[in-house]
């Protein structure tokens, strides 16, 4: 992904924490994830085995609009 006035290439901890797009997505997605004590590091978030993260996860980065 790339931003017009920032170009970079964007990694998976920028989608998850700090791409300033997916604001109103990551809301929601962190909502969820602190519900259930997840710690907040990439690691734990994807490997979560919890089938209601995964499908958000999923959800998230659908809504992204990026191609995995």
């Amino acid at each position: 992904m790339f931003h017009v006035h920032d170009p970079m290439i964007c990694d998976i901890s920028h989608i998850l924490f700090h791409c300033p797009s997916l604001v109103p997505q990551r809301i929601t997605l962190f909502a969820l994830i602190h519900s259930f004590n997840i710690p907040s590091n990439t690691h734990s978030i994807l490997s979560s085995p919890i089938v209601l993260i995964i499908a958000s996860l999923i959800s998230f980065f659908n809504q992204t609009g990026l191609k995995i």
